[in-house]
């Protein structure tokens, strides 16, 4: 996922099965100008992590964890 003014899936998480697949898509992500929704970001993260969307989370008790990187510039929206 990639974020500024609104968050984009960019590759759900059954897309890549080996380490180097992945870090092949992740270095493709690519920079997207605007400002720092983070409330959109973490939504469409919760979404992706949450097993019954499909999108490649796992079923079983594994905790969930979100990276997030952010840069400066603020959003003020909700």
């Amino acid at each position: 996922m990639a974020y500024s003014t609104h968050a984009t899936v960019i590759f759900d998480l059954l897309e890549h099965t080996t380490d180097a697949s992945l870090k092949a898509a992740i270095d493709k992500v690519p920079y997207t100008q605007g400002l720092t929704n983070t409330p959109d970001a973490l939504a469409t993260a919760r979404n992706m992590l949450d097993p019954a969307n499909n999108r490649g989370a796992r079923l079983d008790p594994v905790p969930k964890i979100a990276v997030l990187m952010t840069g400066k510039l603020k959003y003020a929206g909700k």
